[in-house]
């Protein structure tokens, strides 16, 4: 009989429920590192955004960072780029992530094994539907999702 632990089944059901509702999204293990990838289109805007939903070891139970692979510069309104920001709760984003890339913050401070990987990619989604709207108008992040 095998015996699979808990963190294994969560993890397992997570991954698969993210391909079910993100049917553009794969599950990609590369270097013994696990991540979820794929690209969402804002419906306003022309640039398709590939999007990586890294795994760390101790998934799903440890925080996974949401990095916006390509493309890896995003300017902001006006001149500057996002990037040169870090960390920062005007633009909802983390310390950046590889390659100096933006990494969009889903609350990570509140994250447990019971959030799922689809509520983190739809925060994605919202996010990059707000950045379209800063680029258009100049309002930071935080004005559209308070």
């Amino acid at each position: 009989m095998i015996v699979l632990d808990r963190r294994a089944v969560l993890l397992v059901a997570n991954i698969k429920l993210a391909l079910q509702v993100f049917r553009q999204f794969a599950f990609i293990i590369e270097n013994g590192s696990g991540y979820l990838e794929g690209r969402i289109s804002p419906r306003r805007g022309t640039t398709s955004y590939l999007l990586r939903l890294m795994l760390p070891p101790g998934s799903p139970d440890v925080v996974p960072r949401l990095v916006i692979w390509d493309p890896v510069t995003l300017p902001k309104y006006g001149g500057e780029t996002v990037n040169s920001l870090g960390c920062t709760h005007s633009f909802h984003t983390l310390p950046n992530g590889p390659g100096g890339r933006v990494t969009v913050c889903h609350e990570p401070g509140h994250w447990d094994a019971g959030k799922t990987y689809v509520q983190v990619l739809w925060k994605a989604q919202i996010w990059l539907e707000c950045y379209q709207g800063h680029l258009a108008t100049g309002n930071t992040i935080s004005h559209y999702l308070g």
